[in-house]
């Protein structure tokens, strides 16, 4: 009653007043106008006429009224649900060894009698496929399937989760079509707030995320999440995957050189995690191709109480020179789910020739003697090593070479607290050169009395990691006073190679805490711009004191130890103290040698392979890892007989796949651009994945193309280098049981109202939901022009009797 007394008649033509003036003005003039009629015909058959010319002017004018009847209703608009599907690689996982109740209380979710032909298929559908038989076929109480009975109370909105939010659309019987689930990380922070953010706040009222919650990826969804409690959106979570964890051993992780001299020994280094499995002895392989080349075996503890990990070193002797693709392996284990992280690949650069070191100092000071010792016994190095002679005369030794191609037929310099007026300015240009355009590199060992202030202001300036304070400071180091310097490893640090000195990531951050400090750091104004800190020096009283306060980056770089960077096309290394010989203390020279011989291995690994008669091409590692860039460099033996450095001269690498096609063609061409006063020296990149239109995972095969050089395109044997891509790990892979802490967390985290379950307890959701339908008044608008035909028709019929009327009485 209350809505019908709001009813009312609008009218949006002209106003009310003028519509009945305007039907009186025609109406008066039909009478006058038709005042003969009424003489000539009878009375009443006059009346009618001008009554039936009346009635179609007053129509005509209801017309021009545009008139409409409002009537106001109620309608039920229902609460919008965003369905959020996690569609990382994980939940295409199958949980084989699931538990019989959990079993059991699926197919009863379900509404299937339990059997063990039901079991059996159970066990081998996938997480995702189980969640989209949930939705479809689930159960709830009164026998209604889940899916359809949310769609009766919400307007249900799905979204899958993969790289952001994808929404999906609903097939016209009301039932959901998924994707693949194969995305490589999963977030559960960012792409549900990213599928909230495109609905408005309020049009919709729920989230429901079903994942087996294995976040690994983007922020941690908790800080993420409160978006949802600021919208007052409560989120319902759905945990699929095994209630507990199945059985499974895996490499969790390998550490491993990229590069090794031929007869040189390699270690790597091996993490194996295993859960709910006996305690077993793991026989282990590594294989280069298909020949096992090493084999050893790893004793691992019973893991049904915890995760039991292990680690192992194998250490072996690469058989091929180049670069070769090896493999870590074991076999897979009775009662293990998943197989594929029984083995991981890793790529190895064989070098056989020698490294050409050329070292010089000032004095036989202790970093001298002991390094000289060090890489005289080294077997994959050819030293030569010199002192400048004593004073007063002091000078290059015989012997040194002072002439460019003498210099340049070295691999690395290591150059010690020596006089700069020992050295011409020419001699100084060419150890510039040196690494700037031959691709050398330099080692520079701070030293009290010259290195490397009496360098300022000269070319070799330009190769220094570190910023020289200005003006030059007045005592020749920083003394760490009674406590001294701790070396502490930068995360850079821990990742090099070069200073890995125990193949265990763990063990080796220890070894480096454990060394003697040192006395004694050359000041510096920090870390240049293109530098990388490996190591940095870490003054026990100053952080007592309150300096540890200052930020991290800032300690590294202001405190900067050992640091590289690239220098033209070649490297450069600077030890800001000349003590790293008191690492030789209680472990001899193992920790000593080692650090400098990888350090000079390093350096030199960048150098270019040979080739063939005419350039070199080479990638700066063996392998990489997606998103990285593949860094491609080429050298031009004979570049002086060309015009290279001209507007139109071109230097393409064409990089072919050799497991498949590569994205985008069967090869990509990459422009090599010329660094700048090298000689000859090129330079590109490619990127690696999807995001960057790069390669993707797989092997390939670089090969130079040099159009200058007539009929090198078409050689077979042109320079080329080898090189692979690989996918980041990932931990998509591991069979693992459903995160339920982590999802439970989620729904407290968000509005108030969510609640987590299993998904075998999913039909329960329909009455755990909350009712958030609402009525919404709304009027609607009834127009004339609804009834056109009706009044078109009476319109003509009052026409067509008043055109008769008129015939029968001759008035026509």
């Amino acid at each position: 009653m209350a809505l019908m007394d709001e009813s009312q008649l609008v009218f949006r033509g002209l106003p009310l007043a003028a519509a009945l003036l305007l039907a009186a003005a025609a109406a008066a003039a039909l009478i006058l106008l038709y005042r003969r009629e009424l003489r000539l015909a009878p009375r009443r058959l006059g009346f009618l006429l001008l009554g039936l010319r009346v009635a179609v002017a007053l129509a005509l004018a209801v017309l021009l009224l545009d008139a409409a009847f409002k009537l106001p209703r109620e309608k039920l608009v229902p609460a919008k649900l965003l369905l959020l599907i996690d569609g990382s690689q994980s939940m295409g996982l199958a949980d084989a060894s699931r538990p019989a109740w959990q079993l059991e209380a699926e197919a009863r979710a379900l509404g299937l009698a339990i059997s063990e032909e039901v079991r059996r298929r159970l066990s081998a559908m996938t997480r995702l496929q189980l969640a989209e038989a949930m939705l479809k076929d689930g159960r709830p109480a009164g026998g209604r399937r889940l899916l359809a009975a949310l769609e009766e109370r919400y307007q249900v909105i799905p979204f899958f989760l993969k790289k952001g939010a994808q929404e999906l659309p609903l097939e016209p019987d009301g039932s959901l079509k998924l994707p693949p689930a194969d995305g490589k990380q999963t977030d559960l922070g960012d792409p549900i707030v990213d599928a909230a953010i495109r609905q408005s706040p309020d049009l919709f009222s729920v989230a429901l995320l079903v994942s087996d919650g294995g976040h690994n990826s983007g922020k941690r969804p908790e800080e993420v999440l409160g978006a949802l409690r600021m919208g007052g959106i409560p989120l319902f979570t759905l945990g699929a995957g095994a209630a507990e964890p199945p059985a499974d051993v895996r490499i969790a992780a390998l550490e491993a050189p990229q590069a090794a001299f031929q007869g040189e020994e390699v270690q790597i280094h091996l993490s194996i995690a295993a859960s709910r499995l006996e305690a077993l002895t793991l026989p282990v392989k590594v294989l280069q191709g298909e020949e096992a080349i090493q084999e050893a075996s790893i004793d691992l503890p019973s893991s049904f109480k915890e995760e039991a990990t292990a680690s192992m070193t194998l250490s072996f002797t690469p058989k091929n020179k180049g670069r070769s693709k090896f493999t870590a392996s074991f076999p897979s284990q009775s009662g293990e789910t998943a197989a594929e992280n029984n083995r991981r690949d890793f790529w190895l650069n064989v070098i056989e020739e020698k490294v050409k070191v050329l070292f010089l100092d000032g004095s036989p000071r202790w970093e001298f003697r002991y390094l000289r010792e060090a890489l005289k016994n080294d077997a994959t190095l050819a030293a030569e090593s010199f002192l400048v002679t004593r004073p007063p005369d002091r000078r290059l030794p015989p012997g040194f070479p002072r002439d460019r191609d003498g210099l340049f037929a070295f691999d690395v310099i290591v150059l010690g607290d020596v006089d700069r007026e020992v050295f011409t300015r020419e001699e100084l240009a060419g150890l510039r050169d040196f690494a700037v355009t031959r691709g050398g590199s330099i080692v520079f060992i701070a030293g009290e009395r010259a290195m490397p202030y009496a360098y300022a202001s000269t070319p070799v300036e330009e190769l220094f990691p570190v910023k020289l304070l200005s003006p030059r400071p007045a005592r020749p180091g920083a003394p760490g006073g009674a406590e001294g310097w701790q070396i502490a490893l930068t995360a850079a640090g821990e990742r090099s190679a070069v200073l890995r000195l125990d193949p265990s990531r763990e063990r080796n951050r220890e070894l480096w805490s454990l060394f003697p400090k040192v006395s004694w750091i050359c000041p510096h104004a920090g870390a240049g711009p293109g530098a990388e800190v490996w190591a940095y020096a870490r003054n026990s009283a100053a952080a007592a004191a309150g300096s540890a306060g200052a930020e991290p980056a800032e300690a590294e770089k202001s405190g900067a130890l050992l640091l590289s960077q690239n220098a033209g096309a070649g490297r450069a290394f600077f030890a800001a103290t000349d003590e790293t010989w008191r690492w030789r203390y209680r472990a001899g020279e193992e920790h000593f040698a080692k650090f400098w011989g990888q350090l000079v291995r390093w350096l030199a690994a960048g150098r270019l392979p040979p080739g063939d008669d005419q350039a070199r091409l080479a990638t700066d590692q063996p392998q990489y890892e997606i998103p990285e860039k593949v860094a491609i460099r080429a050298l031009l033996l004979h570049a002086g007989e060309l015009q290279w450095d001209g507007p139109d001269f071109r230097v393409d690498a064409e990089v072919t796949s050799l497991s498949g096609e590569v994205s985008g063609g069967a090869s990509r061409r990459v422009r090599l651009e010329a660094v700048p006063k090298s000689g000859g020296i090129f330079r590109g990149s490619i990127g690696t994945g999807s995001e960057s239109n790069g390669l993707e995972a797989g092997e390939y095969r670089a090969r130079l193309l040099v159009p200058a050089l007539p009929g090198y395109g078409a050689r077979e044997d042109r320079a080329a280098a080898r090189f692979a891509v690989s996918e980041p790990p990932s931990r998509e892979a591991e069979a693992r049981a459903r995160g339920e802490a982590l999802l439970a967390r989620l729904a407290e985290r968000a509005a108030p109202g969510g609640r987590y379950l299993p998904l075998e307890r999913a039909p329960e959701l329909l009455e755990a939901l909350p009712e958030k339908s609402r009525r919404v008044k709304e009027s609607r608008l009834y127009d004339q022009w609804a009834l056109a035909w009706p009044i078109l028709l009476i319109l003509a019929a009052l026409l067509a009797i008043e055109w008769v009327i008129r015939k029968r009485c001759d008035l026509s």
